[in-house]
């Protein structure tokens, strides 16, 4: 069973940020013939990259997927942990917060679309664990 769950507004948001980024840098140049590069433009070069590959990334992995009794959570820093291993579910209106007895994964609600999230609303609440 493969679900992933996400939602594309962020990740267009990252695409955003990253054009403004690098617009930032590009528009000095048009506007200053004479303008040359300093650290600071290269530090708005990096960050535009960064965000570049972060919306990349995102696109190419789903924010939360669940396959082969594994639940991953695919972010800058990816996070698995097994279904079977889930001891207690904390649902609060910003997270969701699954617990095994050596790791901890934070989802969070926002990221992912409405219908997708009552899919994996109706997911959690079919794992027999504790639900608070």
């Amino acid at each position: 069973m493969i679900q992933k769950f996400y939602k594309k507004k962020k990740q267009y948001r990252n695409l955003i940020y990253g054009f403004v980024w690098l617009a930032m840098v590009f528009l000095k140049f048009i506007f200053n013939p004479g303008y040359s590069l300093r650290w600071v433009d290269c530090v708005w070069l990096v960050l535009a990259v960064l965000q570049f590959g972060l919306y990349f990334l995102e696109h190419k992995l789903a924010y939360v997927t669940i396959e082969d009794h594994v639940l991953s959570k695919y972010a800058p820093f990816p996070k698995r942990m097994n279904i079977n291993d889930i001891v207690e579910i904390k649902k609060y209106s910003t997270n969701y917060i699954l617990r095994s007895d050596s790791k901890e994964i934070k989802i969070n609600p926002d990221y992912i679309k409405d219908a997708d999230l009552a899919k994996l609303n109706s997911f959690l609440n079919g794992l027999s664990v504790k639900i608070t």
